[in-house]
């Protein structure tokens, strides 16, 4: 028994909000966010900032398009496993 799926797609469905964010996260221009981190400063990397503009625009949609909170505690913790 494994702990995820081979594919985090078998838990998704196809029309999910997740596929439309990974594809617009893809065209945003984030030179200016990877300029700051050039290391020079010390201390641990950082979070890799698509991973935080995917989760922030995932948790930013999903609000509005999803109203049972139990479905939504369900759809995001799958989805959100899926943006990483």
């Amino acid at each position: 028994m494994l702990l995820l799926p081979p594919d985090m797609r078998d838990w998704l469905p196809e029309d999910d909000l997740v596929y439309f964010i990974i594809d617009v996260v893809k065209e945003l221009d984030l030179s200016e966010i990877y300029a700051h981190y050039d290391g020079s400063q010390g201390g641990q990397p950082p979070y890799d900032p698509v991973i935080g503009a995917k989760a922030n625009a995932h948790l930013s949609a999903s609000a509005d398009f999803v109203h049972d909170h139990a479905y939504r505690i369900c759809r995001l913790q799958q989805s959100d496993l899926f943006l990483a």
